[in-house]
C-alpha cells in the first residue's frame, strides 16, 4: 500500500508538480538499504569542489542577500552511478530499490524508466538559531546537457529523492525560474524512512540540515523516463479508474 501526497507550487504559469509517497518499497528492502548505509564501513566522501551541496560557481552572495534563511551546511556524498560509471559496491542493491519503487507506482507497460545518475547525500546535525534554514536553492543537472550521458530521443527527466532515515531537515521547494525568483518556499517535505519524492527537472529545491537529529540521509536519483512527470501520473489515474 502506498500513500500519495500532492503539492502544487504557487506559480501556476510554471505548472510544476511535486508528489511524494510512503510505503512504496518492500519493508525488508527499506531496512536492508538503511542497514547498509548505517554500517561503520560505509564510505562517505567530500563532493568534488568542496563540501557544499552546490557548485563553486553558485552565486552565494546574491542568493544570501535575497534570502537570509539560506545557509551552506557541509555535505558528504557516496556516488552510485555518475557519468555512466558504476561507483559503488552497492550499485545493484540501489537499482533494485529504485526498480521496486517505480514498478509499484507505474504498472503500465508503456512507462519506461532508466536510472541515469544516483548518489547518497549525508547532512549532519547543525546548531542553528530557532527558525527556518535551508541550503542554497538549485536544480539538479539536466541530463541532456551532460556529455557522458546518452539521452535517447523522446526520453524526459524526473528527479527522485528517497529518504533513508526519519529525521528533521525538510526538503524545501520554490517557485520561480532562477535562484532568486521567489518570495518564499512553496512547499516542504519532511524526511521519513522509506518516503520517496518525485519532481520535475526545472523545480528549484533545497535540503536543510538536521537540528534535532544527528544525521539526514537521502538517495538522490535522476531518472530518464518515457514521458514527463505530469503524464506519468495520468497513467496512474487511468489505472485507478473503476
Amino acid at each position: 500500500m502506498n500513500s500519495e501526497k500532492n503539492s502544487s507550487p504557487k506559480n501556476n504559469s510554471k505548472s510544476l508538480i511535486i508528489k511524494y509517497h510512503d510505503n512504496l518499497a518492500q519493508p525488508g528492502l527499506v531496512d536492508m538499504v538503511e542497514n547498509v548505509v548505517y554500517d561503520d564501513h560505509f564510505d562517505w566522501h567530500k563532493p568534488i569542489g568542496g563540501f557544499s551541496s552546490v557548485k563553486k560557481t553558485y552565486p552565494f552572495g546574491k542568493v544570501m542577500d535575497h534570502d537570509s534563511r539560506v545557509v551552506d551546511s557541509p555535505q558528504l556524498v557516496h556516488s552510485i552511478l555518475i557519468d555512466n560509471d558504476q561507483k559503488s559496491a552497492h550499485f545493484y542493491l540501489m537499482m533494485e530499490l529504485v526498480k521496486d519503487i517505480t514498478s509499484n507506482l507505474w504498472k503500465n507497460d508503456n512507462v519506461r524508466i532508466q536510472v541515469a545518475r544516483a548518489k547518497f547525500n549525508l547532512l549532519v546535525q547543525q546548531h542553528l538559531p530557532d527558525g527556518i534554514w535551508y541550503n542554497p536553492p538549485h536544480v539538479d543537472p539536466y541530463l541532456d546537457k551532460l556529455s557522458r550521458i546518452d539521452v535517447e530521443e523522446g526520453m524526459g527527466q524526473v528527479n527522485m529523492l528517497y529518504y533513508i532515515n526519519s529525521s528533521d531537515g525538510d526538503t524545501f521547494f520554490f517557485d520561480g525560474n532562477h535562484v532568486t525568483d521567489y518570495d518564499d518556499y512553496s512547499t516542504r517535505v519532511s524526511p521519513k524512512k522509506g518516503r520517496v519524492v518525485f519532481f520535475e527537472p526545472d523545480q528549484y529545491h533545497a535540503s536543510s540540515p538536521p537540528i534535532n537529529n544527528q544525521y539526514r540521509m537521502v538517495l538522490n536519483v535522476n531518472l530518464l523516463t518515457s514521458a514527463p512527470l505530469p503524464e506519468l501520473y495520468k497513467y496512474i489515474e487511468e489505472e485507478d479508474k473503476p
